[in-house]
């Protein structure tokens, strides 16, 4: 009998620590699934910031996009009004120097009449 209640009371013991192991375990369990709870909503908040940081990505690369366009045709559109102001200027710096010869002409045969006329009159 005494070896019985020994026996029991080796068992209870042992009874007793699996118990307290196993409150350990249900304890340590709890808390690892409160921390997966809280790092699940945390992925959760993550991904939605995921997605919203690659929307506006697509967002800024769109506006790029559009911003590149429109500064080409813009530089298509400038070079083409430079091209053409070069092209008057060009144009009426030929009138210019056409301008110039026909009044050295004039102003020369203006001379030329003058002198006639002198010459004319000394006589």
């Amino acid at each position: 009998i005494q070896r019985l209640n020994k026996k029991i009371e080796t068992i209870e013991g042992e009874n007793l620590q699996n118990f307290q192991l196993v409150e350990t375990l249900e304890e340590s369990l709890n808390d690892t699934e409160k921390n997966l709870q809280i790092a699940r909503q945390e992925l959760q908040v993550l991904q939605h910031e995921k997605l919203d940081l690659v929307n506006q990505v697509k967002n800024l690369k769109s506006q790029l996009e559009d911003a590149t366009i429109q500064f080409e045709r813009t530089r298509s559109s400038v070079q083409q009004e430079k091209a053409a102001i070069e092209a008057v200027l060009d144009k009426e710096r030929r009138a210019k120097q056409s301008a110039e010869r026909a009044k050295l002409l004039l102003e020369s045969q203006m001379e030329q009449l003058m002198a006639k006329g002198r010459s004319k009159f000394m006589c």
